[in-house]
C-alpha cells in the first residue's frame, strides 16, 4: 500500500512494498497494484521510545505466530520493546530493504495482517512504510524480534478502507527482523556484458559499482511493447526462483525531454512480477522497456539485483 505515488511506473512489472498512511489495506507487504515506484511523502520522524517492560504479553516462540493480549490503555507515543535481542546483528536503518515476518493487531482489537498466516516472510523498503515501522524499527537489529506499540498519528490517522483499521486506533506488530539491506549497498561484482547498453541507446551512469542513472540518446524510438533485456551476468551466489523476492537499485530514463527526471532508488520486487528474472544472479543488470501508457510515458528501467532473499 503506498503513501504517495508520483508516477506510476511498470505497474505491472516492478512490485513495490510499500505501506501507506492514507489507503488501502493494512499491510507493510508487497501488493498486486502496486506501482514500480512509490515515492512517499517524506514524513516527520517521531520520537520513539525504546522500552524495558513490554506493552502487552506476547505468547509464542520465534518462528511462529504469537498471540497479543493487552491491558490497560494504549501508549500515547511510539514504542519499542524488544523481546528477543541479538546485539551482534546488523543495526537497521530507517531507509533499509528489510525482510521480515511480523504480525498486526489492534490495540484490544483483532488481527489484520500476518505473514506468518501466509507462511512467507515479507520484504519491504522502510522509505514505502508507515512512519511507525520506518522510524519504530530504526535502530533495532536483524535477527531480534520486537514489539511495536504505533499511535494512530504514526499509523493510519484516517483508518483503512477495508474497514480493519478504524480511525484513532493504535495498532500493535510483532516482527521478526530476518535481514536488512542498505539503500547505498553496492551490486555485487558483475560478469559478463550480455548486450551492450549503447546498442539499446542507453548512457547507463554508475559509480563504484552503485547505479546512479539512465539517459535515453536523443531522437530515439519510444518503446511500443514491454520488453527484458539482460545487460550484465550476476555472479552472486544465489539464483532467483519462482519464488524469490530480491531487491533491486533502479533508475528511469525517458524517451520524452519533458519528462520528469526520478534519482535511482532502491526497491524490492519479485518473481512472480518479473518472471523472466528467474535463473539470474545478485549483480546481474537488466533493462525493462514500457510504452507510454496510463501509467506514464515511455520510459526503460534499468535495475541492477542487489540481493535476492532466501
Amino acid at each position: 500500500m503506498k503513501r504517495t505515488a508520483l508516477a506510476a511506473l511498470s505497474a505491472a512489472a516492478l512490485a513495490l512494498a510499500a505501506c501507506s498512511s492514507g489507503g488501502g489495506n493494512a499491510t507493510p507487504t508487497p501488493t498486486e497494484s502496486a506501482s514500480a515506484f512509490a515515492v512517499p511523502s517524506a514524513p516527520e520522524a517521531p520520537q520513539v521510545a525504546v522500552v524495558d517492560k513490554p506493552m502487552f504479553e506476547v505468547t509464542g516462540d520465534k518462528g511462529t505466530a504469537p498471540e497479543l493480549s493487552y491491558s490497560g490503555d494504549a501508549p500515547t507515543e511510539l514504542q519499542r520493546y524488544t523481546i528477543d535481542a541479538n546485539p551482534e546483528g546488523k543495526e537497521v536503518s530507517d531507509t533499509d530493504v528489510v525482510l521480515a515476518q511480523y504480525h498486526g493487531q489492534v490495540w484490544n482489537g483483532d488481527v489484520f495482517d500476518s505473514s506468518y498466516q501466509r507462511g512467507a516472510p515479507a520484504a519491504f523498503s522502510l522509505n514505502g512504510v508507515i512512519p511507525g515501522w520506518k522510524f519504530g524499527l530504526k535502530g533495532a537489529r536483524v535477527g531480534e524480534r520486537v514489539a511495536l506499540s504505533i499511535p494512530s498519528a504514526q499509523g493510519y490517522p484516517q483508518g483503512t478502507p477495508d474497514g480493519k483499521i478504524k480511525a484513532g486506533d493504535t495498532i500493535t506488530f510483532v516482527v521478526e527482523i530476518l535481514d536488512a539491506v542498505a539503500a547505498d549497498t553496492p551490486a555485487p561484482d558483475a560478469g559478463a556484458q550480455v548486450k551492450d547498453p549503447k546498442e539499446l541507446n542507453l548512457d547507463v551512469a554508475a559509480s563504484d559499482g552503485v547505479l546512479s542513472g539512465v539517459t535515453v540518446a536523443e531522437g530515439t524510438e519510444a518503446p511500443t511493447e514491454q520488453k527484458l533485456e539482460k545487460l550484465t551476468e550476476g555472479t552472486g551466489e544465489k539464483e532467483i526462483t519462482a519464488e524469490s523476492q530480491f531487491v533491486v537499485r533502479v533508475a528511469a530514463g525517458f524517451y520524452e525531454a519533458d519528462a520528469p527526471q526520478r534519482p535511482a532508488e532502491v526497491i524490492v520486487s519479485n518473481a512472480k512480477a518479473l518472471p523472466q528474472t528467474v535463473g539470474a544472479k545478485a549483480g546481474s543488470r537488466f533493462a525493462l522497456f514500457s510504452p507510454k501508457s496510463q501509467q506514464g510515458p515511455a520510459q526503460v528501467l534499468v535495475f541492477d539485483v542487489l540481493k535476492v532473499f532466501e
